[in-house]
């Protein structure tokens, strides 16, 4: 049976999936991977899991979404990238994650 673990590249979320990961690929009837972005394929690598990378590219995206240069504080709105072009960068990474799968695109808010 195959296992996909879905994590974002940043420590926090990468590093208890490939924890995850290792454990269950120790067992003999499971095919294990980990999807991630190009930036979380160095920790995949040293951890022994087989990893899977999707949104070619979106790195710098994906890093100025969660790491703006000012805090967020109790306001979620300025979590958005406030350059336009940016934040619309970032509307169309989950349509480019279910295209690389090839699961239609649905937005859920």
């Amino acid at each position: 049976m195959r296992v996909d673990l879905v994590a974002p590249p940043m420590a926090g979320h990468l590093h208890p999936v490939l924890g995850i990961a290792v454990r269950l690929a120790a067992e003999p009837d499971l095919d294990v991977r980990v999807i991630s972005t190009a930036a979380a394929l160095p920790a995949a690598a040293v951890s022994g899991v087989t990893a899977l990378a999707l949104l070619d590219g979106a790195d710098e995206v994906i890093e100025t979404v969660v790491n703006p240069p000012y805090r967020i504080g109790s306001h979620p709105r300025k979590a958005l990238p406030p350059v336009p072009r940016r934040r619309r960068a970032a509307a169309r990474l989950p349509g480019r994650v279910c295209s690389t799968c090839g699961a239609p695109a649905r937005r859920t808010w």
